[in-house]
């Protein structure tokens, strides 16, 4: 979830600790319990240059398990647990949940400009092993 005073919303029901900038953005998000624990949220952030191109910029705002943030991103991949023998997988890395207070550090009020939200969930077996190797295990065929 974003908050943003701009716009007022109060998703879940719940209030920033403190008033936000317009530069400021307050993210949070569980895991769903059917699926994978969480990798990272990232900001995606669209401008208009003063020639009227458009830009974007991926910010990695919050990282699981410890990892930091180097230029934008997080210092190292989550990992993966994924077993392809039997396509699946384990929630022993990543997190289910991540929070993260964010301020754009390239803000400019005059910029026409737009954000939005994703969250990464760790690799799973929704995600690693294709359909192809998931049918190939539940339904084994012999060559002929």
């Amino acid at each position: 979830m974003v908050y943003n005073s701009s716009c007022g919303a109060v998703p879940r029901g719940r209030l920033p600790l403190k008033p936000l900038r317009m530069a400021d953005r307050w993210c949070d998000d569980p895991r769903d319990p059917d699926n994978a624990n969480l990798d990272r949220i990232q900001v995606i952030k669209g401008w208009l240059d003063t020639d009227g191109k458009t830009h974007e910029r991926i910010y990695d705002v919050v990282c699981a398990d410890g990892r930091t943030i180097k230029k934008r991103r997080c210092e190292r991949p989550v990992g993966s647990t994924v077993d392809v023998t039997d396509a699946s997988y384990t929630n022993t890395i990543g997190d289910p949940l991540l929070t993260a207070h964010w301020i754009d550090p390239d803000f400019d009020p005059n910029q026409r400009a737009f954000y939005y939200v994703r969250v990464l969930e760790i690799p799973n077996r929704a995600g690693a092993p294709t359909t192809r190797n998931v049918s190939a295990f539940r339904c084994p065929r012999t060559s002929p």
